[in-house]
């Protein structure tokens, strides 16, 4: 990165790093290799977070899985598999029999203990701008949740403390119970990884939510403030989407793109002209909310 970045016009020595979704799971990978160190100063996680325990797996679990992709490719070694063209790599995995391949805790490129090598605050030490959308929680299955299914799950994962965590998650409806898996789909993907971030960077971290419901597109489903909803805003792309934009989203647009443009710059969001977004610390709880019609800290409860 800092030998390629002069290429682009950009400073070896002011490297932020941003990934949205899959490419924040990379973002913070990278931030825990220690093969990463010293490579970029800043990094951006939009909507994804290992701290969640997601999409994790050991080395001896990732190489049974790829011994069971090269099977299904009907290829032998790796060099075999570099001759598959793209098109075809890409319909094997979409197979129902592939594999679903993650980030793998292979004790070179990551540790195989994630959490204790944050704890210890082993991880590359930067400023981190974090955050989710509402609709992530809905990435993940929950028709198949009930009401009698998730207090089950509770008493088997919580035993005695099952009561406190309904209380938290409720579930006295099988729709009660659809949400409050949403709910904790969300906070196992973006939001307890944010939060841990926070608590084990030295640094700040500045984390937001955005809430925001984007106008209609014509002849298309209304998803809400769904997954990827706030890519467009922050990289200044609304023009790319074929929706009447309203005044104020456009403002939003602005702003936001900002706030990503003075973090990447100086590793702070905050500007001129722009509401104040406290940073976040164990103490507060502040976050930037970004919702339908302005952006506002209030305390993440």
């Amino acid at each position: 990165m800092r030998e390629n970045i002069s290429a682009f016009g950009g400073d070896p020595e002011n490297v932020t790093i941003a990934g949205q979704s899959a490419g924040s799971f990379s973002v913070n990978a990278q931030i825990a290799s220690p093969l990463s160190n010293g490579y970029f100063d800043k990094a951006i996680c939009q909507s994804g977070g290992l701290l969640g325990g997601r999409l994790l797996q050991d080395l001896e679990t990732a190489e049974k899985q790829g011994m069971t992709f090269m099977e299904l490719a009907m290829v032998n070694s790796v060099e075999e598999l570099r001759k598959i063209p793209a098109d075809k790599l890409q319909e094997l995995s979409n197979d129902p029999k592939s594999p679903r391949f993650g980030v793998v805790l292979d004790d070179y490129f990551l540790p195989k203990d994630l959490m204790s090598h944050f704890k210890e605050g082993k991880q590359n030490q930067m400023s981190v701008l974090m955050g989710w959308v509402t609709g992530d929680g809905s990435l993940f299955p929950s028709d198949g949740i009930t009401s009698e299914s998730f207090k089950k799950s509770a008493l088997e994962n919580y035993g005695f403390r099952a009561d406190d965590y309904l209380k938290l998650f409720p579930a006295d409806t099988d729709e009660q119970a659809k949400l409050s898996q949403q709910k904790l789909n969300l906070l196992s993907f973006a939001g307890t990884p944010a939060y841990l971030m926070a608590k084990f960077m030295e640094p700040q971290v500045w984390i937001y939510e955005f809430a925001h419901v984007p106008t209609d597109k014509p002849n298309f489903p209304n998803y809400g403030a769904f997954h990827t909803s706030e890519v467009p805003f922050a990289l200044h792309t609304l023009d790319q989407w074929n929706r009447d934009w309203k005044p104020e989203e456009l403002e939003l647009e602005n702003q936001m793109s900002d706030y990503w443009v003075n973090f990447a710059k100086t590793g702070n969001p905050n500007g001129v002209e722009l509401p104040e977004w406290n940073s976040y610390n164990l103490d507060s709880g502040d976050i930037l909310v970004i919702d339908s019609d302005k952006l506002k800290c209030k305390k993440n409860t």
